[in-house]
């Protein structure tokens, strides 16, 4: 939040990788992404996604409809 607010920025992306390649969410993955949604609705910056690649995939929590 430091760089998008640094940035004047409304909305972020947040990526990430699982070196096992198992795209699946985590729990951490959602316990993280809704800190840093919820972190984003205090400064008025949206999360808008946050995705999981692995070789050739991706999990996007936007697409599974798993953002507010």
């Amino acid at each position: 939040m430091k760089r998008a607010l640094l940035c004047s920025a409304s909305s972020v992306v947040v990526v990430h990788n699982h070196s096992s390649q198992d795209i699946s969410a985590s729990v951490e993955d959602i316990k993280i992404a809704d800190m840093i949604d919820v972190a984003g609705q205090l400064l008025h910056i949206k999360l808008d996604d946050f995705i999981i690649i692995g070789r050739e995939k991706h999990y996007s929590f936007y697409e599974e409809k798993l953002l507010s």
